[in-house]
């Protein structure tokens, strides 16, 4: 059984009039200009391929890691070092990070490369820094 209180607001939406009885104006519909709209699409799809090849990448480069070894050699490190997992891990982790940072560097430099590139539609940045539209 529904409460007093939703009747009442059932009732209550019921007597407001109708959106058409508003005088409520049609939304504004904003379109780039046909060089930007060009521009912001090939950005766009430039985006998505480096999204979804970085991932594959990412994959690779933990597959090779591990398929050389070096992870093995990382784990024999931290083990001579010492005895205890938690001391082995503040040794083995922090070196693994470290290789997969370096090698992920030339997708983040591509990655910026294609933020700060011609192609960008929006290349505005901090106020002062000589990017953005006043920079000219």
């Amino acid at each position: 059984m529904a409460s007093p209180k939703a009747g009442y607001f059932r009732a209550l939406l019921f007597c407001l009039p109708a959106h058409e009885d508003l005088d409520v104006p049609p939304p504004l519909v904003y379109s780039l200009p046909p060089d930007k709209l060009q521009r912001a699409i090939e950005y766009a799809h430039a985006g998505y391929w480096l999204h979804f090849s970085s991932e594959v990448y990412a994959i690779a480069i933990l597959a090779a890691i591990v398929a050389s070894g070096l992870s093995a050699t990382f784990r024999n490190w931290a083990a001579a070092a010492s005895q205890r997992r938690f001391i082995q891990a503040l040794i083995f982790v922090p070196l693994l990070l470290l290789t997969n940072d370096i090698l992920y560097l030339p997708a983040n430099i591509y990655g910026q490369h294609l933020e700060r590139s011609s192609i960008n539609p929006s290349k505005a940045g901090p106020p002062g820094c000589g990017t953005g539209p006043r920079a000219s």
